[in-house]
């Protein structure tokens, strides 16, 4: 394999959640995530997966996602340790889940794609 100047293993892509606060207001949180960056053949297989839902949605953060940064406790203000359980609990939020999603298909792709399904 060749040591290509530029190419590295990983791609951080910022992230936005627009939290829902009601009468047409949002509240932006801009988080960071890092994923591991895909070679085009290993892209494609992924995305073919993912398409026909082989790989859920929370096996997209399992398989590739490598670290989030950004998110802070709203009571203490420390910010969050990456691990399974953070990713769990954004999952649970449809604005967060859609953040890490796009920023997904961002990194994969170099532009965001919705999923089919409704998230």
């Amino acid at each position: 394999m060749l040591n290509l100047r530029g190419v590295k293993g990983e791609i951080e892509i910022k992230c936005v959640a627009q939290l829902e606060q009601g009468l047409n207001k949002t509240i932006p949180i801009e988080f960071v995530c890092t994923w591991k960056k895909l070679e085009v053949e290993e892209a494609t297989e992924a995305l073919d997966r993912i398409r026909t839902r082989e790989i859920p949605d929370r096996e997209i953060a399992r398989l590739f996602l490598l670290n989030i940064k950004g998110l802070r406790d709203a009571d203490t203000n420390d910010e969050f340790e990456y691990d399974d359980a953070l990713v769990d609990e954004l999952y649970k939020h449809r604005e967060y889940k859609r953040a890490i999603i796009d920023s997904f298909f961002l990194a994969t792709t170099g532009r965001k794609t919705a999923l089919e399904k409704n998230l």
